[in-house]
């Protein structure tokens, strides 16, 4: 599930988390929440970097 931060409505997705963030990031999630995405790139950080 995701939540809006502008009210109390909540979105359910039946996938579990990580096919969820996939289809965020390739567009395919149906949402209203995210409309920024896809994005034409994507970067990750190891949390070694991150943390380092």
């Amino acid at each position: 599930m995701t939540r809006s931060l502008h009210g109390p409505e909540w979105e359910h997705h039946s996938s579990q988390c990580a096919p969820f963030l996939l289809a965020l990031l390739t567009g395919e999630a149906d949402t209203e929440y995210f409309t920024d995405l896809p994005l034409d790139s994507h970067g990750f950080d190891s949390n070694d970097d991150i943390l380092d």
